[in-house]
């Protein structure tokens, strides 16, 4: 269980998100939408442990994420893929494993298991040895979310993952988030895309001047109303006939 406890977090001294007070099941794939100055990312940087600035708790399995001495509870994808040294791909990759972080450790047979697998479901095969400087911005997205799959942490944060991402990388990776939710880890990302949200997210938390207005599935929280109250735009909510999920078109 993730309980946020009467949480406010900001940067200097003003509060950005305000007395949030939510608890959220394991095993989901969350959706965090908002305006943009909503929240959104400053609650994903908060679980990352990134904001200094806050008052309340967070805990997760009773234990505070604010005062947590150990960071592989946690992995954490920022909208901004910033990279100093021209590593290659594989590089970038096997950074992501305990094994690289001590000296003259080699790499274990599960943690070689784990690279392959997400060299494979995100299709990385093809560019292991380039530098990571040659690649453009959705590759590099792709390696990024890759490399923070790859941590095996029990929660993974995204901001913004489908920015820079084509179509067909944008559902693939929604895919992946999803099955690794399915398999027992928790997935909060941060999403400007409604109906990707309505596809694949379990439940969402819909923010707005920095305070939670709703938390649901997506039936409940999806709706005309709470979108045009949020966005203050008009909204067509409809249900996909294949596949029975819900999507939305805004209108004027």
């Amino acid at each position: 269980m993730l309980i946020f406890q009467d949480f406010s977090a900001g940067y200097g001294n003003r509060f950005v998100l305000n007395n949030i007070d939510v608890r959220v099941d394991e095993n989901l794939f969350i959706g965090v939408i908002g305006r943009n100055g909503s929240g959104k990312s400053t609650l994903i940087k908060s679980l990352a442990g990134l904001i200094y600035f806050v008052k309340g708790e967070i805990f997760y399995r009773g234990i505070s994420l604010l005062k947590r001495k150990s960071l592989n509870v946690v992995s954490y994808i920022p909208q901004e893929i910033n990279v100093v040294f021209g590593f290659s791909v594989y590089e970038i990759l096997r950074m992501s494993q305990r094994s690289y972080q001590k000296f003259f450790s080699r790499i274990s047979n599960s943690e070689r298991k784990r690279l392959d697998d997400v060299i494979d479901k995100f299709e990385l095969k093809g560019i292991l040895d380039r530098n990571i400087f040659s690649l453009s911005g959705g590759e590099k997205k792709r390696v990024m979310i890759a490399r923070g799959v790859a941590q095996n942490s029990d929660i993974i944060l995204l901001d913004e993952p489908l920015s820079g991402l084509d179509i067909d990388h944008q559902i693939k990776v929604f895919q992946i988030l999803k099955e690794i939710s399915l398999s027992g880890r928790m997935v909060v990302a941060s999403v400007h895309d409604l109906s990707m949200a309505a596809q694949f997210c379990d439940k969402i938390m819909l923010l707005d001047n920095g305070r939670l207005i709703r938390y649901g599935t997506v039936e409940d929280v999806l709706t005309y109303s709470n979108v045009k109250n949020t966005f203050g735009v008009e909204v067509y909510v409809g249900v996909n006939e294949i596949n029975q999920k819900r999507f939305l078109i805004p209108f004027k």
